[in-house]
């Protein structure tokens, strides 16, 4: 395959990947991962500071892009923002992880590329990564980048290799806190493809060291310093808030993050790789990224067996393997603090898939044995494709669905639709005494929906007072059902709307701000049908 060939097949890849991420950006509702994250864009975009939470690892990178998406967009504070804005930006980074794969071609191989590239684009786990407000695929894209240049770095040894790496590495550990553990990851996977590589004989396994040892030396402090250089400022808020950076440090405090890829189906070791490889609900309904995991265990065998060649590029997808191999343990043994912590591990899983689908399709050396390596991957990538298409836009908001992470229901556009036409008839407007009952589970997707309400007040429980009792509106959220107890003070009217499948909220407003409501929708109805 030429250079001209792979660049157009690349590219059409990549303009599919693209569209399969941008398409429909704001039409699932925020869930409430999602809202947590969104709202530390608050003292970001009003006082341009950064704060940093320990118990929550993941880094400022994440909402710094957001802040450079919005200014562009004219939105210049949190209730201007929408959530297209705030998804593009990991969509962007999403598709922009097939771009980095072209750096990998010259030691992976331009047919395993390519089929990575495809298997990434299509892969229902990236994709749902990559349209979901968490800094996962940044994570994703910086690590696999770093991936990239260390190798290059420690291979042929430059300042601009140095450098790549070490902005990489800053830009992951900017991203989220805990990333170092991947970083130290790749640096192991490194030094074990070096041993391996010795231990085969094979003269080109360590070309850097022919290099001089205080050139050596020099490029290493290049990239470290500029790893640090760009975490340091990230974390400083731009020298901005001091402690941050160092306080990024313990993000080993942070437990993991409950409610994310393929909970309610069970976790054990290895957990993640189980519901990749099958996940089934009682309705019968199966998701099943299988496929790659079978053509990942075919090029991680490939990888092994062409160790012994002495051509430098075969080491390459060893040090990929072993990777792929410790960013699995990881996730088994200490995940990120994050709903998508999979997507790490499963990147390098897609890049061994590719070398697996190239060693497949070499073996296809006659008509019967082409055409059935053609049908076997064909299937495999079209199956692939249509679960995403499923996982993101058919059953976005399904609970049996490892891909949704207890997505919100739809109805709760309804409910802020609602509580801004009762905000209307007050005087206060959006300024209104709105009384917000949350229970254990904490505000959840309505900080987002309600942040435009600046008269938002949040409780455990229902008070006994009299303000709180005679607030125009309350909402009780939380539970399979609202509680009896949720019915306050005065007369009032209640209506109910699902938060998530099997959880509802009530939204119980005062009975004569009801009426007027009634009233006067009842008015524009009536207006309606005189025109």
């Amino acid at each position: 395959m030429n250079r001209k060939t792979l660049g157009w097949l690349f590219g059409a890849m990549f303009i599919a990947a693209l569209f399969l991420r941008l398409a429909g950006l704001g039409v699932r509702p925020m869930q409430s991962q999602e809202t947590e994250q969104a709202m530390r864009l608050g003292p970001l975009m009003d006082k341009g500071l950064m704060v940093y939470d320990r118990q929550n690892p993941q880094g400022p990178g994440l909402p710094y892009l957001s802040l450079l998406l919005s200014r562009v967009a004219g939105m210049r504070n949190l209730s201007a923002l929408n959530e297209t804005i705030l998804r593009l930006g990991p969509a962007l980074f999403s598709a922009g992880f097939l771009l980095l794969l072209l750096l990998m071609a010259q030691g992976m191989g331009r047919k395993p590329v390519l089929f990575a590239a495809l298997g990434a684009a299509l892969s229902p786990l990236l994709m749902s990564a990559g349209r979901f407000y968490d800094p996962m695929a940044l994570l994703v894209f910086f690590v696999t980048g770093f991936l990239i240049f260390f190798w290059r770095a420690g291979r042929r040894p430059s300042p601009g290799n140095a450098l790549a790496a070490g902005f990489m590495a800053g830009m992951a550990v900017a991203t989220h806190a805990a990333s170092w553990t991947a970083l130290a990851a790749v640096v192991a996977a490194f030094a074990a493809g070096k041993a391996i590589s010795r231990g085969y004989g094979d003269s080109d396994g360590d070309p850097a060291g022919k290099a001089q040892p205080k050139k050596r030396i020099r490029y290493w402090l290049i990239g470290s310093g500029a790893a640090l250089l760009i975490s340091f400022l990230f974390y400083f808020s731009f020298l901005g808030r001091p402690r941050e950076w160092l306080e990024s440090f313990l993000f080993w405090r942070a437990g993991p993050r409950p409610g994310g890829f393929g909970a309610g189906l069970g976790s054990s070791l290895f957990g993640h790789l189980k519901t990749l490889a099958l996940a089934s609900y009682d309705s019968g309904r199966i998701w099943s990224e299988a496929f790659i995991l079978i053509l990942a265990i075919l090029g991680g065998l490939t990888a092994l067996r062409t160790a012994r060649s002495k051509r430098g590029e075969s080491s390459f997808p060893v040090y990929v393997l072993l990777a792929t191999v410790l960013w699995i343990l990881l996730d088994s043994f200490f995940p990120l603090n994050s709903s998508w912590s999979p997507a790490l591990f499963y990147a390098g899983i897609v890049l061994l898939a590719g070398k697996g689908a190239a060693w497949l399709w070499e073996r296809g050396r006659d008509l019967i044995s082409r055409t059935a390596v053609i049908a076997f991957l064909a299937a495999g990538f079209l199956h692939l494709g249509l679960q995403a298409l499923q996982a993101d836009f058919i059953f976005a908001v399904d609970a049996q669905n490892p891909y949704a992470l207890a997505q919100t229901s739809k109805d709760i556009r309804r409910l802020s639709l609602r509580v801004r036409q009762l905000s209307q008839l007050l005087p206060e407007g959006k300024g209104m005494r709105l009384e917000v009952v949350t229970g254990i589970c904490g505000p959840g997707p309505l900080g987002w929906y309600l942040r435009g309400f600046p008269g938002a007040r949040y409780h455990l429980k229902a008070e006994p007072t009299t303000a709180f009792t005679q607030a125009p509106v309350i909402i009780s959220t939380c539970g399979p059902a609202p509680a009896d107890e949720t019915r306050f003070g005065p007369p009032r009217t209640e209506e109910d709307y699902e938060l998530r499948p099997g959880f509802a909220l009530r939204l119980s407003v005062r009975r004569d701000l009801w009426e007027r409501y009634q009233r006067r929708r009842t008015s524009r109805e009536a207006r309606t049908e005189i025109d």
